[in-house]
């Protein structure tokens, strides 16, 4: 079983559902402390000449919680301001009557549970289901047993765990997991790398670019 092991992302680039392309199970890490200013809630984008922030509203946010330990803000007003960000930044695109509606629901079914660990996962779910991607995405909240350990012994943990004999990590993991230790408990450690890297958000090619284009784009990796 091929295991992959990331944080949930907003919108986050393509080189990250290559790697759940290339996995039977991609866990989202959401039980380790969320960073308040980095990209679990957010993702950058060009309006009008300026970049901006496509950004989830979080309510009483801290570094001290985890990931899954955050609400989604309740109020209204910000969710018609993204979507109209969306509109001024997309309305003009091929796909946006198409993609216009999976950003909403997001957003609005998202209310109903407020949890951002769990709008970022329904989100992440919906955008593999768009381009076909069959991995089983599950959160590490949910089904791992493991939370006292740290690291990439937790990490090397949840394959065990998990029965994984492949692990796969993104590139800049590199420094971080020793292949001998992954070696040792027989899992074969790989890191995965854009052929011809983008840093769009997957939201820029789901609005520009036709699916079957999306899909020949997640197989153009290799594996390190």
């Amino acid at each position: 079983m091929k295991l992959a092991i990331m944080q949930p992302y907003f919108i986050p680039y393509l080189g990250y559902f290559q790697m759940m392309n290339a996995v039977d199970e991609f866990m989202l890490y959401d039980d380790v402390n969320f960073i308040k200013r980095g990209w679990v809630h957010r993702n950058k984008t060009i309006i009008n000449g300026k970049e901006t922030y496509l950004s989830l509203s979080l309510s009483k946010a801290s570094q001290n919680k985890k990931i899954n330990e955050i609400d989604m803000h309740i109020e209204a007003k910000w969710r018609k301001e993204l979507l109209e960000k969306v509109r001024h930044r997309y309305g003009k695109c091929p796909n946006y009557s198409k993609i216009q509606p999976m950003v909403a629901a997001w957003l609005y079914n998202g209310s109903s549970h407020r949890t951002l660990s769990l709008v970022l996962r329904d989100s992440l779910i919906d955008i593999a289901n768009y381009l076909g991607i069959p991995a089983r995405i599950s959160l590490s909240s949910c089904t791992t047993s493991n939370q006292n350990l740290k690291g990439a012994e937790r990490i090397l943990d949840i394959c065990l765990e998990r029965k994984a004999d492949t692990y796969i990590n993104a590139i800049g993991g590199q420094d971080l997991y020793d292949k001998a230790d992954f070696d040792k408990q027989g899992i074969d450690l790989y890191f995965i790398q854009m052929n011809h890297p983008s840093y769009e958000s997957i939201l820029d090619l789901l609005m520009e670019k036709d699916k079957d284009e999306i899909k020949l784009m997640l197989d153009d990796y290799s594996l390190l």
